[in-house]
């Protein structure tokens, strides 16, 4: 009986080596699996850090003031989220996340220019088409 008892322990030990190797093995691959998704920065996302002031061309200089002004009137100075598009053929808007401190809700402001501030003479004078 004492044995077969050795015995057993025995073959938990080899079980137990063979299955701790496996594992070894499994996290090894998904390690070298995932080697290419560790370095964020090397990804093909096209993202770029936002320059400074003193890379703008002159003529954004101009531009983003504008889009500031017309845009941004009656929005919140300090939103929870704000997310500005600037598309190259279509109009200037913006999204808002606001939280109402009042009411304790969260809110979408979402405003867009009826033309683009783009190289409009007349950008002072757009229209806004705004919902909340």
């Amino acid at each position: 009986m004492k044995k077969v008892e050795l015995h057993f322990k025995h073959f938990k030990n080899n079980d137990m080596n063979r299955m701790n190797t496996i594992c070894r093995f499994v996290i090894i691959l998904i390690l070298l699996y995932n080697v290419g998704n560790i370095n964020a920065q090397n990804r093909d996302d096209h993202l770029e850090p936002v320059r400074g002031i003193f890379d703008v061309y002159d003529f954004q200089l101009e531009y983003y003031p504008r889009v500031r002004k017309v845009l941004f009137s009656g929005l919140s100075n300090k939103p929870e989220i704000r997310f500005l598009v600037m598309p190259s053929f279509t109009p200037e808007y913006v999204l808002d996340i606001e939280f109402d401190r009042k009411n304790n809700k969260y809110y979408m402001v979402y405003h867009i220019c009826e033309q683009m501030i783009w190289k409009n003479p007349a950008w002072e004078k757009l229209r806004l088409v705004s919902s909340k």
